[in-house]
């Protein structure tokens, strides 16, 4: 592999990432009505239940998704199809690959959630005392924001190995060197939606709110918003693996 172009800027990124997910419609219904169900009633039937979601259960909805991020990001860099076939005969096979992305997906989340409990529990512990929470939030966010910085640098891993030519940890960071801004916020821009979705909904009347129909709604929402931000985000880091790497074959990424 070798470099091509600077990564592209944040904006760039999410432009792509929106253009190319709204584009494959049949990768929507195949992939994100199933993902965006399964997340919507899950999370339904936790809150109508009153119970708080095990780890086991999250465990299994991030595997889950963990899936749906390969194959997403692999039909966008060699095309529809791409998911269950190999392109060439140089790729590894397609269980493989699929085993190395979610591995190393699994392995940078435990390390990112064990980053963040162990920078921000000291702060937010330590700030308690002083009673503002206005604070407590700005610290916490700026925390995250520096983890997601440094995160971000690793994130063209993925893409990497959804394509078949897989690169270490080491390349992603030297190939990312120059925009590690533009991919962190690609990614935190791509799930504003979220945030937005929750704001809208406490603005509406408590008892909505608090009904079956306002739970289920809310959740249906949040799950659309939630598959939505995952895939532009998926896609837009994939356009920045595309835009700095040539691989043997780079054909097949065009």
């Amino acid at each position: 592999m070798k470099t091509t172009q600077s990564a592209p800027g944040a904006g760039e990124m999410l432009r792509e990432g929106l253009r190319a997910t709204l584009a494959d419609r049949r990768g929507l219904l195949i992939y994100g009505l199933p993902a965006g169900l399964l997340l919507a009633g899950t999370w339904t039937l936790f809150a109508l239940d009153g119970t708080a979601r095990s780890s086991a259960v999250n465990f299994g909805l991030e595997f889950v998704l963990a899936i749906v991020a390969f194959r997403w990001q692999r039909r966008y860099l060699l095309g529809p199809g791409s998911e269950n076939t190999a392109v060439s005969s140089d790729q590894r096979s397609i269980a493989r690959l699929l085993f190395a992305y979610v591995f190393r997906a699994g392995l940078l989340y435990i390390v990112l959630a064990i980053a963040t409990m162990g920078l921000t529990i000291p702060i937010v512990q330590t700030l308690a005392a002083s009673d503002n929470t206005g604070l407590i939030m700005a610290v916490a966010i700026a925390a995250l924001s520096a983890l997601t910085l440094i995160a971000a640098r690793f994130f063209l891993v993925f893409p990497s190995i959804a394509a078949g030519h897989v690169l270490r940890w080491t390349e992603s960071a030297a190939l990312a060197s120059d925009r590690p801004m533009s991919l962190a916020f690609a990614i935190i821009a791509s799930y504003l939606p979220i945030l937005i979705v929750a704001l809208i909904f406490l603005a509406l009347p408590e008892a909505f709110r608090d009904s079956t129909p306002g739970t289920v709604l809310l959740n249906v929402v949040l799950a659309a918003a939630r598959i939505g931000g995952m895939f532009v985000a998926l896609l837009a880091v994939a356009h920045c693996f595309r835009c700095v790497v040539t691989a043997p074959g780079r054909a097949a990424l065009d």
